[in-house]
């Protein structure tokens, strides 16, 4: 690596805006955003997927699943059709709501 783009990599500047970065990827809802995933996504809810972008091991497109729950962080416990259970994110992942659980 370049001397001056290590510096630079590791200047307090940098670090600072990977910080600042990081706070908002990383970002965890508010309790009255998670009340309102809970209440959006009640468990029973049948969802189709249509995208997961940040998973390196993602589900096909179409795939379905139950929300079993939303947990404090705003996850979305899913248990899919095909015997998976990864989570869904609100604001990353896309999917769409096929059949509203009774609340």
């Amino acid at each position: 690596m370049n001397t001056s783009l290590h510096e630079e990599f590791f200047s307090a500047g940098f670090q600072e805006a990977l910080h600042s970065v990081m706070e908002v990827i990383m970002r965890l809802p508010s309790e009255k955003e998670v009340e309102r995933l809970r209440k959006v996504y009640p468990a029973g809810t049948q969802i189709r997927l249509i995208c997961m972008a940040e998973e390196p091991y993602p589900l096909p497109a179409g795939s379905i699943g139950e929300v079993e729950m939303v947990d404090d962080g705003g996850n979305i416990h899913m248990k899919w059709q095909c015997g998976r259970s990864l989570s869904l994110i609100d604001s990353v992942d896309c999917f769409e709501v096929i059949n509203r659980a009774p609340k």
